[in-house]
């Protein structure tokens, strides 16, 4: 009889020691399984992250470009309204310069 203990403590030791080397190699599995879930997810933000700025840097540069537009617009046509009060004004002067060079030096 205490061979048989000692057999069946011996096979009880060898069964523990079995399930305790299995469950290391699921809890390895588990973890490089969670390892490679948590890269992908990691890959996947970065993705849409990047994705995300570049929306915002197209929307961003899309809006300047607009601003832009309108400020050139502006600028024309000020510049434009300017230019047609400073041509009127040079008209006047011009005609005045000859007027008084003629004054002064008449025909000659």
């Amino acid at each position: 009889m205490p061979t048989d203990i000692a057999q069946e403590l011996r096979q009880a030791e060898e069964t523990a020691k079995k399930l305790v080397e299995d469950a290391k190699a699921k809890a390895n599995s588990i973890l490089e399984e969670a390892r490679a879930k948590a890269d992908e997810i990691l890959k996947d933000a970065k993705a849409k992250a990047r994705n995300h700025y570049r929306e915002i840097v197209q929307k961003a540069q899309a809006e300047a470009e607009e601003r832009a537009r309108t400020l050139i617009e502006e600028g024309k046509k000020r510049i434009s309204s300017q230019r047609n009060d400073y041509a009127a004004k040079v008209d006047k002067v011009a005609a005045l310069v000859v007027e008084e060079v003629m004054k002064r030096y008449g025909n000659s």
